[in-house]
């Protein structure tokens, strides 16, 4: 069990994201913050989790969760990137905005946290978790989009961790 850790949770409002608060909650000493977009229900839960909303999927969303935890906790053990949503269709349209919403919150927004993560850190120890999906590694009918942002992240973090620093650990998940 983890104890007395900051961490920061992306996509914490829902699936795995809640169950992941809800296990981390048990440890003791530990200091959550759940990101969300509607993190309004995540302020049930109480004690150590401050519930935060926001929208992961720009530069700036992701800038200001640092701010935030680092107003909160001053350092971050834990980042886990979880934040993420598929889209269930048939890809046969022509829809740009569509296309770089799924990869600006499935993709670009772990892929600019690990960059922010190592700057945080400045070669503290640090967790870096990521949640990619078996769809990263075999793609289904009715969820190519999402697959491309899923084969994307899992190329990333195969190669990431040929040049991380040494203090910076990588974990990722692979749900099916």
């Amino acid at each position: 069990m983890l104890e007395n850790k900051n961490i920061v949770l992306t996509g914490a409002s829902s699936g795995i994201g809640m169950e992941t608060v809800k296990v981390l909650m048990q440890g003791r000493g530990n200091r959550i913050l759940a990101v969300s977009r509607h993190a309004e229900g995540l302020a049930e839960l109480g004690g150590n989790v401050t519930p935060f909303s926001c929208d992961v999927s720009s530069a700036a969303g992701v800038d200001t969760i640092f701010e935030k935890a680092e107003e909160l906790f001053g350092h971050i053990d834990i980042f886990y990137a979880n934040a993420g949503f598929p889209y269930f269709e048939e890809y046969n349209y022509t829809d740009w905005d569509r296309v770089k919403k799924i990869f600006d919150t499935n993709t670009l927004s772990p892929i600019y946290t690990y960059a922010k993560y190592i700057k945080h850190l400045d070669g503290r120890k640090g967790t870096l978790a990521y949640t990619i999906s078996a769809m990263g590694r075999m793609a289904m009918p009715g969820y190519a989009l999402y697959a491309a942002s899923k084969f994307a992240m899992a190329g990333f973090q195969e190669a990431i961790r040929l040049e991380k620093p040494d203090n910076l650990k990588i974990t990722c998940v692979y749900p099916v």
